[in-house]
Protein backbone atom coordinates (compact mmCIF):
# COMPACT_ATOMS: atom_id res chain seq x y z
CA UNK A 1 0.00 0.00 0.00
CA UNK A 2 2.20 2.87 -1.23
CA UNK A 3 1.82 5.92 1.03
CA UNK A 4 1.37 8.27 -1.94
CA UNK A 5 -1.85 6.59 -3.15
CA UNK A 6 -5.52 7.38 -2.57
CA UNK A 7 -5.87 3.93 -1.02
CA UNK A 8 -3.40 4.81 1.72
CA UNK A 9 -5.19 8.11 2.26
CA UNK A 10 -8.47 6.25 2.81
CA UNK A 11 -6.74 3.71 5.07
CA UNK A 12 -5.12 6.43 7.16
CA UNK A 13 -8.35 8.43 7.43
CA UNK A 14 -10.23 5.36 8.70
CA UNK A 15 -7.40 4.61 11.11
CA UNK A 16 -7.47 8.18 12.45
CA UNK A 17 -11.21 7.95 13.11
CA UNK A 18 -10.66 4.85 15.24
CA UNK A 19 -7.68 6.55 16.88
CA UNK A 20 -9.76 9.57 17.86
CA UNK A 21 -12.62 7.36 19.07
CA UNK A 22 -10.19 5.68 21.47
CA UNK A 23 -9.61 9.04 23.17
CA UNK A 24 -13.04 8.69 24.79
CA UNK A 25 -11.76 5.77 26.88
CA UNK A 26 -10.15 6.04 30.29
CA UNK A 27 -6.41 6.68 30.32
CA UNK A 28 -5.02 3.16 30.96
CA UNK A 29 -7.57 1.49 28.72
CA UNK A 30 -7.03 4.11 26.03
CA UNK A 31 -3.29 3.45 25.88
CA UNK A 32 -3.84 -0.30 25.60
CA UNK A 33 -6.51 0.04 22.92
CA UNK A 34 -4.34 2.43 20.91
CA UNK A 35 -1.41 0.01 21.07
CA UNK A 36 -3.62 -2.75 19.69
CA UNK A 37 -4.92 -0.37 17.03
CA UNK A 38 -1.38 0.46 15.96
CA UNK A 39 -0.44 -3.21 15.78
CA UNK A 40 -3.56 -4.16 13.81
CA UNK A 41 -3.18 -1.20 11.43
CA UNK A 42 0.51 -1.93 10.91
CA UNK A 43 -0.09 -5.61 10.15
CA UNK A 44 -2.88 -4.75 7.69
CA UNK A 45 -0.62 -2.20 6.02
CA UNK A 46 2.25 -4.69 5.77
CA UNK A 47 0.10 -7.62 4.67
CA UNK A 48 -1.45 -5.59 1.86
CA UNK A 49 1.96 -4.95 0.35
CA UNK A 50 3.58 -8.30 1.05
CA UNK A 51 1.36 -10.85 2.79
CA UNK A 52 3.69 -13.74 1.91
CA UNK A 53 6.44 -12.17 4.01
CA UNK A 54 4.29 -11.52 7.07
CA UNK A 55 5.80 -14.62 8.80
CA UNK A 56 9.27 -13.04 8.42
CA UNK A 57 8.11 -9.92 10.25
CA UNK A 58 6.50 -12.07 12.95
CA UNK A 59 9.74 -14.06 13.30
CA UNK A 60 11.79 -10.88 13.85
CA UNK A 61 9.23 -9.62 16.39
CA UNK A 62 9.30 -12.93 18.31
CA UNK A 63 13.11 -13.18 18.31
CA UNK A 64 13.47 -9.53 19.36
CA UNK A 65 11.05 -9.96 22.24
CA UNK A 66 12.55 -13.22 23.54
CA UNK A 67 16.14 -12.09 23.02
CA UNK A 68 15.34 -8.88 24.91
CA UNK A 69 14.16 -10.89 27.90
CA UNK A 70 17.24 -13.10 27.65
CA UNK A 71 19.60 -10.12 27.53
CA UNK A 72 17.84 -7.98 30.09
CA UNK A 73 16.83 -10.51 32.70
CA UNK A 74 13.09 -10.11 32.00
CA UNK A 75 12.96 -6.40 32.74
CA UNK A 76 15.86 -5.73 35.12
CA UNK A 77 18.47 -3.12 34.22
CA UNK A 78 22.15 -3.93 34.51
CA UNK A 79 24.12 -2.29 37.30
CA UNK A 80 25.73 0.13 34.86
CA UNK A 81 22.47 1.30 33.31
CA UNK A 82 22.78 4.59 31.51
CA UNK A 83 26.49 5.08 32.25
CA UNK A 84 28.93 6.04 29.55
CA UNK A 85 31.09 3.12 28.57
CA UNK A 86 28.66 0.53 29.90
CA UNK A 87 29.16 -1.51 26.73
CA UNK A 88 32.92 -1.67 27.37
CA UNK A 89 32.21 -3.26 30.77
CA UNK A 90 29.70 -5.68 29.32
CA UNK A 91 30.49 -9.17 30.64
CA UNK A 92 31.80 -11.69 28.14
CA UNK A 93 28.69 -13.84 28.57
CA UNK A 94 26.46 -10.88 27.79
CA UNK A 95 28.49 -10.13 24.67
CA UNK A 96 28.03 -13.72 23.50
CA UNK A 97 24.29 -13.54 24.14
CA UNK A 98 24.12 -10.30 22.18
CA UNK A 99 26.09 -11.83 19.30
CA UNK A 100 23.69 -14.80 19.15
CA UNK A 101 20.67 -12.49 19.28
CA UNK A 102 22.02 -10.24 16.52
CA UNK A 103 22.76 -13.28 14.34
CA UNK A 104 19.21 -14.56 14.74
CA UNK A 105 17.77 -11.15 13.86
CA UNK A 106 19.93 -10.76 10.75
CA UNK A 107 19.46 -14.37 9.56
CA UNK A 108 16.33 -13.70 7.41
CA UNK A 109 17.99 -10.62 5.91
CA UNK A 110 21.13 -12.58 5.08
CA UNK A 111 19.28 -15.53 3.57
CA UNK A 112 16.58 -13.70 1.64
CA UNK A 113 18.51 -10.65 0.48
CA UNK A 114 22.03 -11.96 0.00
CA UNK A 115 21.68 -15.75 -0.02
CA UNK A 116 19.19 -15.71 -2.89
CA UNK A 117 21.36 -13.24 -4.81
CA UNK A 118 24.36 -15.54 -4.41
CA UNK A 119 22.37 -18.59 -5.47
CA UNK A 120 21.09 -16.78 -8.58
CA UNK A 121 24.59 -15.57 -9.44
CA UNK A 122 25.90 -19.14 -9.11
CA UNK A 123 23.12 -20.46 -11.34
CA UNK A 124 21.65 -22.60 -8.55
CA UNK A 125 18.18 -21.10 -8.86
CA UNK A 126 16.15 -18.88 -11.15
CA UNK A 127 13.64 -17.77 -8.51
CA UNK A 128 12.69 -14.11 -8.78
CA UNK A 129 14.65 -11.76 -6.54
CA UNK A 130 12.02 -10.74 -3.98
CA UNK A 131 12.73 -9.58 -0.46
CA UNK A 132 10.35 -8.80 2.41
CA UNK A 133 9.13 -5.22 2.47
CA UNK A 134 11.21 -3.09 4.83
CA UNK A 135 13.32 -5.96 6.16
CA UNK A 136 16.51 -3.88 6.14
CA UNK A 137 14.78 -1.19 8.19
CA UNK A 138 12.94 -3.15 10.87
CA UNK A 139 15.96 -5.44 11.32
CA UNK A 140 18.08 -2.42 12.26
CA UNK A 141 15.36 -1.18 14.61
CA UNK A 142 15.42 -4.57 16.33
CA UNK A 143 19.18 -4.21 16.79
CA UNK A 144 18.80 -0.81 18.49
CA UNK A 145 16.48 -2.43 21.04
CA UNK A 146 18.69 -5.44 21.72
CA UNK A 147 21.90 -3.42 22.00
CA UNK A 148 20.24 -0.91 24.33
CA UNK A 149 18.96 -3.72 26.56
CA UNK A 150 22.33 -5.50 26.54
CA UNK A 151 24.12 -2.29 27.54
CA UNK A 152 21.60 -1.57 30.28
CA UNK A 153 20.36 1.63 28.66
CA UNK A 154 16.82 0.29 28.28
CA UNK A 155 14.85 -2.24 30.27
CA UNK A 156 13.64 -5.33 28.47
CA UNK A 157 9.90 -5.16 27.90
CA UNK A 158 7.82 -8.00 29.31
CA UNK A 159 4.89 -6.96 27.15
CA UNK A 160 5.35 -8.27 23.59
CA UNK A 161 2.75 -5.80 22.27
CA UNK A 162 5.03 -2.78 22.69
CA UNK A 163 7.93 -4.58 21.02
CA UNK A 164 5.70 -5.60 18.11
CA UNK A 165 4.37 -2.06 17.60
CA UNK A 166 7.89 -0.65 17.68
CA UNK A 167 9.06 -2.99 14.93
CA UNK A 168 6.08 -2.69 12.60
CA UNK A 169 5.00 0.94 13.16
CA UNK A 170 3.31 1.41 9.80
CA UNK A 171 4.31 5.00 8.89
CA UNK A 172 7.99 3.99 8.76
CA UNK A 173 8.11 0.22 8.26
CA UNK A 174 8.70 0.17 4.51
CA UNK A 175 11.47 2.78 4.14
CA UNK A 176 12.22 4.44 7.46
CA UNK A 177 13.28 6.74 9.04
CA UNK A 178 15.00 4.12 11.20
CA UNK A 179 13.65 4.37 14.75
CA UNK A 180 15.75 4.13 17.92
CA UNK A 181 14.33 2.02 20.75
CA UNK A 182 15.43 4.48 23.44
CA UNK A 183 13.55 7.31 21.73
CA UNK A 184 10.46 5.42 20.63
CA UNK A 185 9.51 3.12 23.51
CA UNK A 186 8.59 5.93 25.92
CA UNK A 187 6.35 7.42 23.22
CA UNK A 188 4.67 4.10 22.43
CA UNK A 189 3.93 3.48 26.09
CA UNK A 190 2.31 6.91 26.42
CA UNK A 191 0.59 6.86 23.01
CA UNK A 192 2.70 9.61 21.55
CA UNK A 193 2.64 12.96 23.29
CA UNK A 194 -0.43 11.96 25.27
CA UNK A 195 -2.40 15.08 24.27
CA UNK A 196 -5.03 13.40 22.09
CA UNK A 197 -6.17 15.60 19.22
CA UNK A 198 -4.05 18.72 18.91
CA UNK A 199 -4.99 21.09 16.09
CA UNK A 200 -1.52 22.62 15.58
CA UNK A 201 0.20 19.24 15.62
CA UNK A 202 -2.27 17.65 13.20
CA UNK A 203 -2.21 20.53 10.72
CA UNK A 204 1.59 20.58 10.81
CA UNK A 205 1.59 16.85 10.06
CA UNK A 206 -0.80 17.39 7.16
CA UNK A 207 1.46 20.10 5.72
CA UNK A 208 4.41 17.74 6.00
CA UNK A 209 2.42 15.00 4.27
CA UNK A 210 1.34 17.34 1.46
CA UNK A 211 4.89 18.53 0.86
CA UNK A 212 6.07 14.92 0.73
CA UNK A 213 3.45 14.18 -1.93
CA UNK A 214 4.70 17.16 -3.93
CA UNK A 215 8.29 15.96 -3.74
CA UNK A 216 7.35 12.42 -4.73
CA UNK A 217 4.53 12.73 -7.28
CA UNK A 218 5.29 16.05 -8.92
CA UNK A 219 9.08 16.17 -8.92
CA UNK A 220 10.63 12.72 -8.35
CA UNK A 221 8.23 10.77 -10.58
CA UNK A 222 8.43 13.35 -13.38
CA UNK A 223 12.23 13.16 -13.31
CA UNK A 224 12.01 9.35 -13.18
CA UNK A 225 10.16 9.25 -16.50
CA UNK A 226 13.12 10.91 -18.21
CA UNK A 227 15.82 8.97 -16.35
CA UNK A 228 14.17 5.60 -16.99
CA UNK A 229 13.61 6.46 -20.65
CA UNK A 230 17.31 7.15 -21.14
CA UNK A 231 18.46 4.16 -19.07
CA UNK A 232 16.26 1.70 -20.98
CA UNK A 233 18.99 1.42 -23.61
CA UNK A 234 22.21 2.87 -22.25
CA UNK A 235 24.27 1.63 -25.17
CA UNK A 236 22.14 3.49 -27.71
CA UNK A 237 21.81 6.63 -25.61
CA UNK A 238 23.76 9.79 -26.33
CA UNK A 239 26.51 10.52 -23.84
CA UNK A 240 24.90 13.93 -23.31
CA UNK A 241 21.61 12.25 -22.42
CA UNK A 242 23.38 9.83 -20.07
CA UNK A 243 25.06 12.78 -18.34
CA UNK A 244 21.75 14.63 -18.00
CA UNK A 245 20.06 11.48 -16.67
CA UNK A 246 22.88 10.94 -14.15
CA UNK A 247 22.61 14.51 -12.87
CA UNK A 248 18.83 14.30 -12.66
CA UNK A 249 18.94 10.91 -10.92
CA UNK A 250 20.65 12.67 -7.99
CA UNK A 251 17.54 14.81 -7.63
CA UNK A 252 15.19 11.91 -8.29
CA UNK A 253 16.52 9.71 -5.50
CA UNK A 254 16.66 12.63 -3.07
CA UNK A 255 13.13 13.85 -3.80
CA UNK A 256 11.77 10.29 -3.87
CA UNK A 257 13.28 9.35 -0.50
CA UNK A 258 12.79 12.74 1.16
CA UNK A 259 9.19 12.72 -0.07
CA UNK A 260 8.56 9.36 1.57
CA UNK A 261 10.28 10.52 4.77
CA UNK A 262 8.13 13.65 4.94
CA UNK A 263 4.95 11.61 4.43
CA UNK A 264 6.04 9.15 7.15
CA UNK A 265 7.02 11.92 9.57
CA UNK A 266 3.76 13.75 8.84
CA UNK A 267 1.60 10.66 9.45
CA UNK A 268 3.43 9.89 12.71
CA UNK A 269 3.05 13.53 13.79
CA UNK A 270 -0.70 13.44 13.16
CA UNK A 271 -0.91 10.46 15.52
CA UNK A 272 1.24 12.25 18.11
CA UNK A 273 4.61 10.53 17.58
CA UNK A 274 7.99 12.13 16.93
CA UNK A 275 10.20 10.23 14.53
CA UNK A 276 13.70 11.40 13.52
CA UNK A 277 14.42 13.67 10.59
CA UNK A 278 16.08 12.02 7.64
CA UNK A 279 17.33 14.85 5.41
CA UNK A 280 18.75 18.34 5.84
CA UNK A 281 19.54 19.90 2.43
CA UNK A 282 22.19 17.27 1.57
CA UNK A 283 23.14 18.77 -1.79
CA UNK A 284 24.22 22.01 -0.11
CA UNK A 285 27.03 20.07 1.61
CA UNK A 286 30.55 21.34 1.00
CA UNK A 287 32.22 17.98 1.69
CA UNK A 288 31.25 14.33 1.48
CA UNK A 289 31.66 14.16 5.26
CA UNK A 290 29.05 16.90 5.63
CA UNK A 291 26.85 15.16 3.05
CA UNK A 292 26.60 12.13 5.32
CA UNK A 293 25.53 14.34 8.21
CA UNK A 294 22.64 15.56 6.06
CA UNK A 295 21.71 12.49 3.97
CA UNK A 296 19.61 9.59 5.34
CA UNK A 297 20.49 10.80 8.81
CA UNK A 298 18.76 7.95 10.63
CA UNK A 299 20.98 5.44 8.79
CA UNK A 300 24.20 7.45 8.97
CA UNK A 301 23.77 7.93 12.74
CA UNK A 302 23.04 4.19 13.08
CA UNK A 303 26.23 3.32 11.19
CA UNK A 304 28.19 5.76 13.35
CA UNK A 305 26.87 4.42 16.66
CA UNK A 306 26.59 0.71 15.88
CA UNK A 307 29.42 0.11 13.38
CA UNK A 308 32.02 2.90 13.27
CA UNK A 309 32.35 3.57 17.01
CA UNK A 310 32.38 -0.14 18.01
CA UNK A 311 35.20 -0.63 15.47
CA UNK A 312 37.14 2.02 17.36
CA UNK A 313 35.97 5.08 15.45
CA UNK A 314 38.45 7.94 15.58
CA UNK A 315 39.75 6.96 19.00
CA UNK A 316 42.35 4.54 17.64
CA UNK A 317 46.02 5.51 17.81
CA UNK A 318 46.84 5.38 14.08
CA UNK A 319 45.31 7.13 11.09
CA UNK A 320 45.49 3.89 9.12
CA UNK A 321 43.06 2.30 11.58
CA UNK A 322 40.70 5.26 11.29
CA UNK A 323 40.72 4.87 7.50
CA UNK A 324 40.09 1.16 7.93
CA UNK A 325 37.12 1.89 10.18
CA UNK A 326 35.69 4.37 7.68
CA UNK A 327 36.05 1.97 4.77
CA UNK A 328 34.51 -0.92 6.72
CA UNK A 329 31.59 1.28 7.83
CA UNK A 330 30.78 2.32 4.29
CA UNK A 331 31.29 -1.21 3.04
CA UNK A 332 28.56 -2.20 5.51
CA UNK A 333 26.45 0.69 4.18
CA UNK A 334 26.84 -0.59 0.63
CA UNK A 335 26.00 -4.17 1.60
CA UNK A 336 22.98 -2.97 3.61
CA UNK A 337 21.62 -1.18 0.55
CA UNK A 338 21.73 -4.19 -1.68
CA UNK A 339 23.34 -7.39 -2.88
CA UNK A 340 25.70 -6.85 -5.76
CA UNK A 341 29.06 -5.39 -6.64
CA UNK A 342 27.56 -2.04 -7.64
CA UNK A 343 26.45 -1.30 -4.07
CA UNK A 344 29.84 -2.32 -2.68
CA UNK A 345 31.59 0.02 -5.12
CA UNK A 346 29.19 2.82 -4.19
CA UNK A 347 29.86 2.33 -0.48
CA UNK A 348 33.64 2.13 -0.90
CA UNK A 349 33.67 5.26 -3.07
CA UNK A 350 32.08 7.20 -0.23
CA UNK A 351 34.37 5.59 2.32
CA UNK A 352 37.42 6.50 0.25
CA UNK A 353 36.18 10.08 -0.12
CA UNK A 354 35.84 10.43 3.66
CA UNK A 355 39.35 9.02 4.10
CA UNK A 356 40.78 11.55 1.63
CA UNK A 357 38.95 14.42 3.30
CA UNK A 358 40.22 13.36 6.71
CA UNK A 359 43.77 13.06 5.36
CA UNK A 360 43.46 16.58 3.92
CA UNK A 361 42.26 17.96 7.26
CA UNK A 362 45.10 16.19 9.08
CA UNK A 363 47.60 17.71 6.66
CA UNK A 364 46.03 21.15 7.07
CA UNK A 365 44.91 21.34 3.44
CA UNK A 366 41.32 22.29 4.01
CA UNK A 367 39.83 24.93 1.73
CA UNK A 368 39.85 28.56 2.84
CA UNK A 369 36.59 30.08 3.98
CA UNK A 370 34.76 32.27 1.49
CA UNK A 371 31.75 32.25 -0.77
CA UNK A 372 33.72 31.04 -3.80
CA UNK A 373 35.36 28.23 -1.81
CA UNK A 374 32.02 27.20 -0.32
CA UNK A 375 30.32 27.21 -3.72
CA UNK A 376 33.18 25.22 -5.23
CA UNK A 377 33.00 22.66 -2.43
CA UNK A 378 29.24 22.29 -2.88
CA UNK A 379 29.58 21.74 -6.64
CA UNK A 380 32.50 19.34 -6.20
CA UNK A 381 30.61 17.32 -3.58
CA UNK A 382 27.47 17.18 -5.71
CA UNK A 383 29.41 15.95 -8.74
CA UNK A 384 31.16 13.26 -6.70
CA UNK A 385 27.88 12.08 -5.17
CA UNK A 386 26.31 12.04 -8.65
CA UNK A 387 29.20 9.95 -9.97
CA UNK A 388 28.76 7.45 -7.13
CA UNK A 389 25.00 7.27 -7.79
CA UNK A 390 25.79 5.88 -11.27
CA UNK A 391 26.96 2.62 -9.65
CA UNK A 392 24.13 2.69 -7.10
CA UNK A 393 21.44 2.95 -9.82
CA UNK A 394 22.99 0.63 -12.41
CA UNK A 395 21.73 -2.93 -12.75
CA UNK A 396 25.34 -4.15 -12.89
CA UNK A 397 28.89 -2.82 -13.17
CA UNK A 398 28.87 -3.23 -16.96
CA UNK A 399 25.99 -0.78 -17.29
CA UNK A 400 27.64 1.67 -14.89
CA UNK A 401 30.92 1.57 -16.83
CA UNK A 402 29.02 1.93 -20.12
CA UNK A 403 27.34 5.11 -18.82
CA UNK A 404 30.66 6.55 -17.65
CA UNK A 405 32.36 5.65 -20.96
CA UNK A 406 29.57 7.37 -22.92
CA UNK A 407 30.56 10.72 -21.37
CA UNK A 408 33.63 10.65 -23.62
CA UNK A 409 31.32 10.95 -26.64
CA UNK A 410 29.88 14.28 -25.51
CA UNK A 411 32.36 16.61 -27.30
CA UNK A 412 31.86 14.73 -30.57
CA UNK A 413 28.09 14.77 -30.18
CA UNK A 414 28.00 18.50 -29.57
CA UNK A 415 30.36 19.18 -32.47
CA UNK A 416 28.38 16.93 -34.80
CA UNK A 417 25.12 18.67 -33.98
CA UNK A 418 26.61 22.16 -34.11
CA UNK A 419 25.18 22.99 -37.56
CA UNK A 420 21.67 22.00 -36.45
CA UNK A 421 22.06 23.90 -33.19
CA UNK A 422 23.02 27.05 -35.11
CA UNK A 423 20.20 26.72 -37.60
CA UNK A 424 17.01 28.19 -36.19
CA UNK A 425 14.78 25.54 -37.74
CA UNK A 426 16.80 22.62 -36.40
CA UNK A 427 17.83 23.88 -32.98
CA UNK A 428 14.83 22.59 -31.07
CA UNK A 429 15.00 19.18 -32.75
CA UNK A 430 18.74 18.91 -32.14
CA UNK A 431 18.38 19.70 -28.46
CA UNK A 432 15.58 17.19 -28.04
CA UNK A 433 17.54 14.58 -30.00
CA UNK A 434 20.82 14.84 -28.13
CA UNK A 435 19.13 14.97 -24.73
CA UNK A 436 16.51 12.34 -25.66
CA UNK A 437 13.77 14.62 -24.31
CA UNK A 438 11.07 12.43 -25.83
CA UNK A 439 11.35 10.31 -22.70
CA UNK A 440 9.66 13.11 -20.71
CA UNK A 441 6.34 14.46 -22.05
CA UNK A 442 6.70 17.72 -20.06
CA UNK A 443 10.44 18.51 -19.83
CA UNK A 444 10.06 22.29 -19.51
CA UNK A 445 7.47 22.03 -16.72
CA UNK A 446 9.60 19.51 -14.86
CA UNK A 447 12.70 21.70 -15.06
CA UNK A 448 10.84 24.87 -14.02
CA UNK A 449 9.36 23.15 -10.96
CA UNK A 450 12.72 21.59 -10.09
CA UNK A 451 14.48 24.96 -10.34
CA UNK A 452 11.83 26.59 -8.13
CA UNK A 453 12.29 23.83 -5.57
CA UNK A 454 16.09 24.18 -5.74
CA UNK A 455 15.85 27.96 -5.22
CA UNK A 456 13.59 27.53 -2.18
CA UNK A 457 15.92 24.85 -0.79
CA UNK A 458 18.93 27.17 -1.11
CA UNK A 459 17.06 29.91 0.75
CA UNK A 460 15.92 27.64 3.58
CA UNK A 461 19.29 25.87 3.73
CA UNK A 462 21.24 29.10 4.02
CA UNK A 463 18.84 30.43 6.68
CA UNK A 464 19.33 27.32 8.82
CA UNK A 465 15.57 27.01 9.30
CA UNK A 466 13.03 24.65 7.82
CA UNK A 467 10.65 25.88 5.16
CA UNK A 468 7.75 24.80 7.36
CA UNK A 469 8.86 27.18 10.13
CA UNK A 470 9.33 30.05 7.69
CA UNK A 471 5.89 29.57 6.12
CA UNK A 472 4.24 29.30 9.54
CA UNK A 473 5.42 32.82 10.39
CA UNK A 474 3.74 34.36 7.36
CA UNK A 475 0.32 35.97 7.54
CA UNK A 476 -2.76 33.90 6.76
CA UNK A 477 -3.13 35.19 3.18
CA UNK A 478 0.43 34.19 2.25
CA UNK A 479 0.21 30.85 4.04
CA UNK A 480 -3.03 29.82 2.37
CA UNK A 481 -1.82 30.96 -1.03
CA UNK A 482 1.19 28.69 -0.66
CA UNK A 483 -1.01 25.82 0.55
CA UNK A 484 -3.32 26.32 -2.44
CA UNK A 485 -0.36 26.27 -4.85
CA UNK A 486 1.02 23.11 -3.22
CA UNK A 487 -2.33 21.29 -3.43
CA UNK A 488 -2.85 22.47 -7.02
CA UNK A 489 0.59 21.24 -8.04
CA UNK A 490 -0.10 17.78 -6.59
CA UNK A 491 -3.52 17.62 -8.26
CA UNK A 492 -2.57 18.91 -11.72
CA UNK A 493 1.17 18.42 -12.17
CA UNK A 494 1.72 14.91 -10.80
CA UNK A 495 3.50 12.56 -13.18
CA UNK A 496 1.17 10.51 -15.37
CA UNK A 497 2.78 7.29 -14.10
CA UNK A 498 3.66 6.73 -10.45
CA UNK A 499 7.00 5.08 -9.72
CA UNK A 500 7.64 2.84 -6.72
CA UNK A 501 9.79 4.32 -3.98
CA UNK A 502 13.43 3.59 -4.74
CA UNK A 503 14.20 2.63 -1.14
CA UNK A 504 11.34 0.13 -1.01
CA UNK A 505 13.71 -2.37 -2.63
CA UNK A 506 15.98 -2.24 0.41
Amino acid sequence: MPVYTKLFGAFFAAFCLLWLAADALKEKKKIRVKEWLLLAGSLVFYAYGSVRFLPVLCYVIAVTYLAGLWLGGAGSLTEHAGEAGADERMPAGQKRRLAVSVTLILLPLALMKYGLYGARAAGLTDRPYLIPLGISFFSLQALTYLVSVAKGKLRARKDPLTVAVFLCFFPVISSGPILRAEEMFPQLEECGDGTGFDYDRVTEGLRRWGFGLFQKLVLADSIAMYVQGVRMDVGAAYGTANLAASLLYSFQIYLDFAGYSNIAIGCAQILGYRVPENFDHPYLSRTVTEFWRRWHMSLSSFLRDYVYIPLGGSRVDKNAKIYRNLLLTFLVSGIWHGAGLTFIIWGLLHGAALCLERAARTAGRTAHAGKAAHAGGTVRTFLFVTFAWIFFAAKDTAQALSIIASFGKIPGELFGLLPALIASDGAVYARREILMLGADPHPVRTMVLLLCFAACSIVTGKSGRSGFAIVKEKNAAVRWTLYFLLISAVLFFSASVSVNFIYNQF
